[in-house]
Order: structure tokens, then sequence, then C-alpha cells
């Protein structure tokens, strides 16, 4: 439920972004943060100390949207499965 919520508060506030078809909504977010993370290390915004907390938190995001799609991918070929 989570999820859903902060995907609907992040369409409000980038009307023009949207997921892919069929996307979770954790998987979007996921990738808006990536996203987000790597436009601020591309910025001369951030001091040193910043700029490895955004860093650690890029790694973290990174590795829970390999995740996130790890098990889509083992959902998906589990329903192809069933359905054979």
């Amino acid at each position: 439920m989570q999820a859903e919520k902060k995907l609907a508060e992040l369409a409000l506030a980038q009307p023009n972004v949207k997921p892919f078809r069929r996307e979770r909504p954790e998987s979007f977010i996921h990738r808006q943060n990536i996203e987000h993370y790597r436009a601020l290390l591309d910025s001369d915004k951030l001091d040193a100390a910043r700029r490895d907390a955004v860093e650690k938190l890029l790694f973290e995001e990174e590795a829970k949207y390999a995740k996130s799609e790890a098990m889509r991918e083992a959902e998906k070929s589990a329903a192809s499965q069933w359905k054979s």
C-alpha cells in the first residue's frame, strides 16, 4: 500500500513521468530514485560528505531495484509454467 501511495505522489509531482507498462509500483519508485540520485551526483551542488551519502543511497537503491526485478522475473516464469 505504501508503494501505491508513493507512486500516486510521484505522478502528481511529475505528470509527464509514467511507469512502464505492467511495472510494479515499487520498481517505478526505485527507477525514479536512481535517476534522482544520478542527477544529484552529476550536479555540482554536493559537498564530499553529501556526495558519499548519495552514492551510498544510489548503491542501495540499485540493489533494491535488481532484487525487485529478479522477483518479477521469477513470478513471470512461475506464471508461465503454471499456464503450460
